[in-house]
Parts: C-alpha cells; sequence; structure tokens
C-alpha cells in the first residue's frame, strides 16, 4: 500500500491580511502624527528661544542708552520726559560725543524707538519732523501694565514708584515688558524686568 504525503502548506487568509495591513496602518499614523507633533514643538521651541534672545538684547540696549542718558546739546535736563508707556531722554547711542533725542514708546502691542539728531549751530534744536522711528517688537503685551517705574534718590528696592512723576527727581528707572510670541497659547509669554541708574542724574 502506497502512502499518500499530504504537501498542503499553510497560506495567510483574507482577514489575517486585513488585520497586518490595519496595524501597519496605525503604527505608521501614530508614527507620523509623533514625528509632525515633535517638529512642530521644536520649531516652537526655536521660534519662542529667539523672540525672548531678540526681546532681551532689546532691554539690554535700552539699559546700555538710559544709564548713559546725558544734558542735551541746548542744556536739557537728561530726561524731557517719562511716562507709564512712554520715556524721551538724551544719550550719545551712536558715540559721535553729541547727545541725540531718544523715545521709547508703547503703542498697542508695538514698541517703538525714535531718534532725533540735534540740528549744528550755536542753538542746536531737536526738531520732531527729524525723527527718525523704528518698530522694535511687536509682541509687547503690557496693555494697561506701566513699562517704566521711576524712583527718587531713596530708592533703596523696595519703595513703590514714583507718583506723580518729578523728572528732575528721576534716578532710578525700572523696565518692565511683558512680551508674548504665542498669543493663542500661555507659553509663549514671558515677563523681562530691569532697573538702571543713569549716571549722569
Amino acid at each position: 500500500m502506497k502512502k499518500i504525503l499530504n504537501n498542503y502548506t499553510r497560506g495567510i487568509t483574507l482577514i489575517e491580511l486585513v488585520v497586518t495591513i490595519g496595524i501597519i496602518v496605525i503604527i505608521g499614523t501614530a508614527l507620523a502624527i509623533f514625528m509632525v507633533d515633535n517638529f512642530k514643538f521644536h520649531r516652537m521651541a526655536m521660534e519662542e528661544g529667539s523672540s525672548m534672545g531678540e526681546a532681551q538684547k532689546i532691554v539690554d540696549n535700552m539699559k546700555k542708552e538710559i544709564r548713559s542718558a546725558t544734558e542735551s546739546e541746548n542744556g536739557s535736563f537728561p530726561i524731557e520726559s517719562a511716562g507709564n508707556q512712554t520715556l524721551v531722554f538724551y544719550s550719545d547711542y551712536d558715540k559721535d560725543e553729541i547727545a541725540e533725542r531718544i523715545r521709547y514708546q508703547l503703542s498697542g502691542q508695538n514698541l517703538e524707538r525714535g531718534t532725533i539728531e540735534p540740528t549744528s549751530g550755536e542753538t542746536p534744536e531737536y526738531l520732531p519732523e527729524n525723527e527718525q522711528t523704528v518698530l522694535i517688537n511687536t509682541h509687547v503685551v503690557n496693555e494697561a501694565v506701566p513699562i517704566f517705574y521711576y524712583y527718587d534718590e531713596n530708592y533703596t528696592g523696595t519703595q513703590s514708584p514714583m507718583n506723580p512723576i518729578v523728572e528732575l527727581d528721576i534716578r532710578v528707572i525700572g523696565i518692565h515688558l511683558i512680551v508674548d510670541t504665542a498669543p493663542a497659547t500661555s507659553a509663549g509669554r514671558y515677563i523681562l524686568d530691569t532697573e538702571v541708574r543713569p549716571r549722569n542724574l
């Protein structure tokens, strides 16, 4: 009697194929979502870091200019006017031995810097029509919170800001910027605080 060998090899059924493809699709989709989210997070972190770095440079520049505030070329007091959202003073920011008029002002979320070179002659003037204005940041969200605080010669670090503000009595200027690079979330909001003692006051 001859022995009959069964050479039948079991294959993959349609159901197994569908399940396998489904698992591959789910894993692939999850991996793609993870990669996209990771890329977005990395990009957001880079942008936030860059924006914060730019804002810090702005504050550092403001400190340097305010610290070197000096009399104007026509003999005016170093600080022309001081307000919660505006500061106007004289400083030789470009090191040409001539004091320029510098104005920092917050308008909405826009922080701008205006500079005026004095006219030449015996009686130098700072003509408003000669002001060069630059928008230096568009993400300042202080709203009603002052960006400038002022203190007199008695300030030791704990006193309340000067109220009312008297320009001739100012000896310390506080800068308080709230910057928001991602308005849709709170992740991009940070605060920059510093104080400056102008040398010539």
